[in-house]
This record gives structure tokens, C-alpha cells and sequence, in this order.
């Protein structure tokens, strides 16, 4: 889990990714709910060869799996403190970083909960796919 974890980080901390979710969280006013929407889309970008990669599916299963997985080896009280160390830096990154991305919003910091990280961070929500 923690090899993906760094790969979706490498990912996400690319200048260009870094550019498109900053303006995006700008374009939202920082709503909240409509950047998340936008950003499952502009993150998928950088997910869809690492999932491929590491063998899921580059679509919504795929998606849900590799949610799902991470979840299970990073959140509660048994999860590693680097793993969850990680995950976080991965999500800050994945939210634009902390200047001028979405954690830079005036309101609630949107990492709150841990599984609500991992949900919003790689665009699952914890129900199956249709």
C-alpha cells in the first residue's frame, strides 16, 4: 500500500496537477462539494496509469477497489503511523497543497475524518459501482 501511496504522490505533486487543482478550487469559490466533483474528473488523469500499473481497472471498479484496499491498510487504530503519515501527505497534495489549494479554504478544513479523506481523495464513495 505504501509504494502506491508514494506513486499516486508523484503523481499529484506534479506542477501541472498541482496548477489545475489550485484554479479549480478558486473556480469553485471553495465549495467544497463542487470541487470534490471536479476534481474526480482532473484526478483521474494521474490515477488511471497507476491503477493500470498496479493492475485495476482504469474505470469506477477500479477505482472502488483500490478505495476500498486503502482504507482497509490505513485508517483505525492497527494502521501504521507512517502509512497514515503518508496518506496524508498524498491527500494534501491531491487537494492542491497547502497554498492555494482547497486546504487553503477560509472554512473547515476538508480532511476532517480519515475515511472521508480516502473516499474523497480518490473519488469513491464506499457503496459498490453500478
Amino acid at each position: 500500500a505504501a509504494d502506491f501511496v508514494d506513486e499516486l504522490a508523484r503523481g499529484y505533486s506534479q506542477p501541472w496537477f498541482q496548477d489545475l487543482v489550485q484554479s479549480c478550487a478558486k473556480e469553485c469559490s471553495y465549495d467544497r462539494k463542487t470541487f470534490l466533483s471536479r476534481l474526480q474528473d482532473i484526478a483521474f488523469e494521474v490515477q488511471r496509469p497507476i491503477f493500470e500499473n498496479w493492475g485495476f481497472d482504469p474505470d469506477e471498479q477500479g477505482l472502488y477497489d483500490m478505495t476500498s484496499i486503502l482504507l482497509e491498510h490505513s485508517t483505525g487504530n492497527d494502521a501504521p503511523a507512517w502509512l497514515k503519515e503518508k496518506v496524508q501527505h498524498c491527500l494534501t497534495l491531491l487537494y492542491g497543497g497547502l497554498e492555494g489549494g482547497m486546504l487553503t479554504a477560509p472554512r473547515a478544513n476538508p480532511l476532517a475524518a480519515e475515511t472521508e479523506q480516502c473516499q474523497a481523495a480518490f473519488g469513491a464513495s464506499l457503496k459498490s459501482p453500478s
